[in-house]
């Protein structure tokens, strides 16, 4: 009877044991490895370390990350960089400016701003059409008013170059994160960047 308790509790260990390579094998499946590629595309790869750098950055900002959206974050920083980067590369008159410019590229907080240099460069030269730019005047006209003329008519300030730089960059600001939001996507179509 002792050697079959004995051969029992042999055999519940063995299957304790065996439940439990069982759940950490999975608990490990379910959680990247640092080296495990998240990102992959034409010469671009993005790996979980570099995703777990940037989550460290914002980590003061205690957001509520999606493995997704931290993925898509650290992917929007490095592309954005990357191309921030490239256009320093060569001057106007093709010099190269590169070597005069201290970068340090491995650091996450410099390809952050790096990211935001390039998202003003591309503001910058963003185009507001001109009847948007109308249609915004037409629609605020108590932004333009200038007061009452002597016969009681409301005198609104004409538009002028002035007048159409505000407008510009008023629409520009209220779309910048969906201009960014298309150039990142644009961005992740020309580098074919697949998300794993």
């Amino acid at each position: 009877m002792q050697l079959k308790r004995l051969n029992l509790s042999r055999w519940i260990a063995v299957v304790t044991v065996f439940w439990s390579l069982i759940a950490i094998s999975q608990s490990q499946a379910t959680e990247p490895s640092s080296e495990a590629i998240v990102a992959r595309g034409n010469d671009f790869v993005l790996t979980q370390a570099q995703v777990d750098s940037y989550m460290d950055v914002f980590k003061p900002m205690k957001l509520n990350w999606t493995r997704e959206g931290s993925i898509k974050t650290a992917l929007k920083y490095e592309l954005l960089s990357r191309e921030y980067r490239k256009s320093l590369e060569t001057s106007a008159d093709g010099k190269d400016i590169a070597k005069d410019i201290a970068i340090d590229h491995e650091s996450v907080s410099s390809k952050i701003q790096d990211g935001q240099k390039y998202i003003q460069i591309v503001l910058d030269g963003w185009k507001v059409p001109d009847p948007v730019i109308e249609s915004y005047y037409r629609a605020n006209p108590e932004k333009y008013y200038t007061g009452q003329s002597s016969d009681e008519k409301i005198v609104i300030r004409p538009m002028d170059d002035v007048i159409k730089n505000d407008i510009r960059f008023l629409v520009i600001e209220k779309k910048k994160e969906s201009i960014t939001r298309e150039l990142v996507d644009l961005l992740i179509a020309q580098y074919n960047i697949e998300i794993k």
